[in-house]
């Protein structure tokens, strides 16, 4: 048995390190310059080569990286793993403070609470003041909850302890409402989840959540809550009616309630908060168009500049969904025939995408829109440029191609491009099932359309035409919808 060193694997280091963005690093180079967290050590030689070769580096092997690092740096291959071990250390606590720096509250609470721990009553009392300010000015997130009722507890021990009952208990009771809500909050979140996840045929027991729910509103202890806490519980309805406009698809009512509520109270919502409710009234509405209602493709387009013009597309440099993320926005407006604001969003907002997918992801969204711009040489041009590396790209750049080559008649391509593509799924095991099955069943349905343009079959037609009717809606299914009706009325003149 070969034994595999270290040097054979990756370093964490150099995945945290790929995955900053251009201000992340130049604050992680001057981070990792304090000498608490790097005991006197220099790793500016180091940073300032990855940064160098970093577009270089990621496409490159384990073997390759420390080869020239180490060949630069002058150090051996254990010396260079033990620097990135050091390294992930310093990232884990630069990764930290940036989020304490970003969430005043979070910071507050926790260092209320170790004033707390050390009975510094003179600090605390000042402290509460600054605690209690930042609470009234928090913008609401996830767990803004759980830090609020942390800061109203301390209050309330402090005044327990100065001897001011009034308002100890005053705070106590804010912080029993702030727990209560909390915990509302997470149960109807974990309900909206649930059903969000039968979609991808996941079930899971969220029995107990229903019973917990169904109890506090049997009893009017939610309108009770409401009543004493209205911004705090502003959340928990937005959160109910997203899950009963899921459990109950064929009414919107509950839909257009979420949505008129978040947009009416939006300026008390954190972006992470805002961002994270308008995927979910946009997932409501891509459920619509998949069954057949196709005027929600406005509600995604109205959706989706919302998000633009609040700032909120951070998602796009983020590799691991920005590709999806990115061309999210494209495929309404591709749909409602919006050509010059895809030809805009791709020009004005590309340069959010991380570096090493931009020109590709470019490259693929343009190709995209030529074919919807029936300019399928343009289009085709385009799409040859696609690096392919990643498996998203290889899969949509292969589909897209069928989609020129058919339109242009160039058929004998089409059973290469078909062949390669069924080849790149069956080899490559790291795409997901789901996305396997959705290309498989494209490949399925595109082969078909081949065979009945050179050899028509009218049964075949039909039979073709009533698979394709649940999906003349969804993606691609309205391009292979049309183009079955084009054949039957083509060979029924």
């Amino acid at each position: 048995m070969i034994k595999i060193t270290h040097h054979k694997k990756t370093a964490r280091f150099l995945y945290i390190y790929y995955s900053f963005n251009e201000d992340d690093r130049k604050n992680f180079i001057k981070f990792s310059k304090n000498s608490y967290f790097c005991k006197k050590r220099s790793y500016g030689t180091l940073l300032k080569i990855l940064n160098e070769l970093r577009l270089e580096l990621i496409s490159s092997d384990n073997e390759k990286i420390y080869n020239v690092l180490t060949v630069r740096l002058k150090i051996n291959k254990r010396a260079l793993w033990n620097r990135f071990s050091e390294l992930t250390k310093i990232a884990e606590y630069f990764y930290v403070n940036e989020h304490l720096n970003k969430n005043n509250l979070t910071r507050k609470s926790i260092y209320l609470e170790e004033l707390a721990s050390r009975n510094l009553l003179e600090q605390i009392k000042f402290e509460s003041t600054l605690s209690l300010k930042a609470v009234n000015n928090n913008l609401y997130n996830a767990d803004s909850l759980f830090y609020i009722q942390k800061i109203f507890n301390d209050v309330s021990s402090f005044h327990a302890i100065t001897d001011n009952q009034v308002k100890s208990i005053y705070y106590y009771n804010l912080k029993s409402d702030s727990i209560l809500v909390h915990f509302v909050t997470t149960l109807i979140k974990q309900l909206l989840d649930a059903e969000l996840r039968k979609r991808n045929n996941i079930y899971d027991d969220v029995n107990a959540a229903e019973l917990i729910i169904e109890t506090l509103i049997k009893h009017n202890k939610l309108i009770n809550l409401k009543n004493s806490n209205i911004n705090f519980f502003i959340p928990v309805e937005i959160f109910y009616y997203l899950y009963l406009a899921f459990k109950k698809p064929g009414s919107s009512d509950n839909y257009f309630s979420a949505k008129e509520l978040f947009i009416k109270h939006k300026q008390l919502f954190s972006s992470y908060f805002k961002n994270s409710v308008y995927q979910y009234l946009r997932n409501y509405c891509i459920e619509m168009t998949n069954l057949g209602k196709a005027e929600y493709y406005q509600e995604i387009f109205i959706i989706n500049n919302n998000i633009i013009e609040e700032g909120l597309y951070s998602d796009f440099n983020a590799i691991n969904t920005g590709t999806n993320n990115f061309r999210n926005f494209i495929f309404a407006a591709l749909r409602l025939n919006k050509y010059d604001w895809v030809r805009n969003f791709i020009e004005n907002y590309s340069n959010e995408l991380p570096d090493e997918i931009r020109e590709d992801e470019v490259n693929l969204n343009n190709g995209i829109l030529k074919i919807y711009e029936k300019d399928f040489t343009t289009a085709l041009q385009y799409l040859k440029k696609v690096n392919r590396k990643k498996y998203l790209h290889y899969l949509d750049t292969s589909v897209y191609k069928l989609i020129v080559f058919y339109e242009t008649r160039i058929f004998e391509d089409s059973y290469l491009e078909t062949a390669r593509l069924k080849d790149y799924i069956r080899k490559h095991k790291e795409i997901p099932a789901y996305l396997k099955t959705g290309y498989q069943k494209f490949i399925k349905y595109f082969e078909i359309l081949l065979k009945l343009n050179q050899k028509y079959d009218v049964s075949e037609n039909e039979m073709f035409l009533l698979q394709m009717d649940p999906i003349k809606n969804v993606g691609l299914g309205s391009w292979l919808y049309e183009k079955g009706m084009e054949i039957l009325k083509k060979n029924s003149g």
